[in-house]
């Protein structure tokens, strides 16, 4: 890099801090206390997609530690974890959309971190089967049809923070950008490949419902502590958002077993969810969502998991449609689940502001065309030039001083 175009990345990075220092910050990073004291438990992004090139093969990668900085690493106390469960559809009421089907397969990493040497992960399937590997190399097994990476990638999430804060501060629809401020920002990937009826058997239907968790054991305790958990992105900062700033409710929601919340701590979710939707709908003065309505899309996503249907074949874009599909009492044609690269923000805006149908709201960048990269483990390369060492520190600081505004 050369000094003239570093001079000018530093400018940009300044500027950057300072949009994000004055801006709501969105999906699953840096969302409440917990997680702010708990970095490498923090989960940040979930994706869920059938293989581009092997069919039968479902692409599972979690995100963690946001803004990792360049000598960050994954926690040897922390159980990283994506659970998996079967799901038929049933009619969209309160309380209904899904039925599970069997029991939850749990697909789990621990990790060594010694202050001196190379750092291991042991990576377990729902069969059993343990692969230890070294963290940023790859593990594989062809007779279970299996890929397991763990270590740094390029954090795939597009996102303008002042474009977002219009929306969620101020309450203005506003113009389109181009501000992509995700740009040179790293994570800690787990990313699982695997044939889906050699890892999770035979199943009932080809819908599954993909969550991920972290967790810990205290000290004397004999229990784990959940840390955080992610389903759909953005439910936990943006969502569930305080506008009123009296109760904050993502350390409770991310305390919660995703197939089994507390009926009291659900009905505060419900409630919150419901008046944010309303808020969020009436921002182009034109209620979309009928009160009913309203109440289904909020218990739709209560139940906070990708929802992937893999008789269908890998295409970008299909986040949430299988969800919307039922609550219009349509057929779905696509596979839903998450890709990366998507353009999430935009969606979420659509489905709340005018009900997913009409005008499109838009950040104003371009939607994607591929996945970041085209082959097994689908996330980029990590950043490594020098904006990338000096901004997850700024950005981390920004965020969590959002996150407890």
């Amino acid at each position: 890099m050369s000094q003239t175009t570093f001079i000018v990345r530093l400018v940009q990075l300044i500027s950057l801090f300072i949009v994000m220092t004055n801006s709501a910050f969105a999906s699953d990073h840096v969302d409440g206390r917990v997680t702010i004291d708990h970095p490498m438990a923090d989960i940040s992004d979930l994706f869920a997609f059938p293989s581009p090139t092997k069919p039968g093969h479902m692409v599972v990668v979690m995100n963690v530690y946001p803004f990792v900085p360049h000598n960050g690493h994954f926690a040897h106390q922390v159980l990283y974890q994506i659970a998996v469960r079967n799901l038929e559809l049933t009619r969209p009421g309160p309380h209904g959309l899904f039925k599970y089907k069997g029991a939850t397969k749990v697909f789990s990493c621990r990790f060594e971190t010694p202050h001196e040497g190379d750092h291991y992960a042991t990576c377990t399937l729902p069969t059993g089967k343990a692969f230890k590997f070294k963290v940023d190399d790859v593990a594989t097994s062809d007779a279970d049809g299996v890929r397991i990476f763990a270590g740094r990638r390029a954090d795939p999430f597009i996102f303008n923070s002042s474009w977002f804060a219009e929306i969620v501060k101020q309450g203005k629809l506003p113009e389109p950008g181009v501000s992509n401020n995700m740009s040179n920002i790293n994570a800690l990937s787990i990313i699982f490949e695997f044939d889906v009826k050699k890892v999770l058997g035979d199943a009932p239907t080809t819908l599954w419902a993909v969550a991920g968790e972290t967790l810990t054991m205290d000290e004397g305790a004999t229990t784990y502590r959940r840390i955080d958990r992610v389903g759909r992105p953005e439910v936990s900062n943006a969502r569930l958002v305080d506008r009123k700033k009296v109760n904050d409710l993502r350390d409770l929601y991310n305390r919660q077993d995703t197939f089994a919340v507390d009926p009291a701590a659900y009905r505060q979710f419900r409630e919150r969810l419901i008046s944010n939707l309303t808020y969020f709908d009436n921002l182009d003065k034109v209620l979309d969502w009928k009160e009913n309505d309203r109440a289904v899309f909020a218990d739709v996503l209560l139940h906070d998991f990708l929802v992937l249907d893999m008789s269908k074949k890998f295409v970008i874009d299909a986040y949430f449609d299988i969800e919307m599909s039922t609550i219009r009492n349509q057929s779905y044609s696509r596979a839903g689940g998450r890709v990366p690269g998507d353009i999430i923000i935009d969606k979420l805006f659509t489905n709340m502001i005018n009900g997913g149908q009409g005008r499109a709201i838009t950040m104003g960048i371009a939607a994607p065309t591929a996945l970041p990269q085209p082959n097994f483990p689908y996330l980029g390369e990590h950043h490594s030039n020098p904006i990338a060492w000096l901004l997850p520190v700024l950005a981390r600081d920004a965020a969590v001083k959002l996150a407890m505004e």
